[in-house]
């Protein structure tokens, strides 16, 4: 009797342990999911603002199809970008670094995962790509 009393009680210290392991790896999982989500986040939030410096041709803080420098993308980035730039044009908007980064961001969304990965500069297709470069800069303002 003493030794099933024994047994049992070892019985429930390992299923104890087990469940414990258990909860404590679903936690570490959980916290790594988190913290790559924010990781990604943050190199997206990066990323778009880098983009944004890089089509404000004249540098006063705001992009539009007026003047846009898009010297330095590859034609799969130009590509992507194509819904923000043809609404850009067709409303005549003149964006913001947060106007931008709000459509950038709801662009990412939207697109592809090759898309995603060349919009964080994971894919072939990269900022400042030196093959298949498509160099163009327009400014038209001030011009009668």
């Amino acid at each position: 009797m003493y030794n099933a009393n024994k047994e049992t009680k070892q019985k429930i210290a390992k299923k104890f342990k087990e469940e414990s392991a258990k909860r404590k790896q679903e936690a570490n999982a959980c916290f790594t999911r988190s913290k790559s989500k924010r990781i990604v986040e943050s190199k997206k939030r990066l990323q778009v603002d880098n983009i944004f410096k890089a089509l404000d041709g004249d540098n006063d803080g705001f992009i539009s199809f007026k003047c846009i420098d898009i010297d330095k993308f590859s034609l799969e980035m130009i590509n992507i970008f194509t819904p923000i730039f043809k609404e850009m044009q067709g409303k005549d908007l003149k964006l913001s670094r947060d106007d931008f980064m709000r459509g950038a961001l709801k662009l990412y969304d939207s697109v592809s995962l090759p898309e995603r990965k060349t919009l964080l500069g994971f894919g072939e297709a990269k900022l400042c790509e030196e093959t298949a470069k498509f160099s163009f800069k327009v400014c038209f303002e001030g011009v009668a």
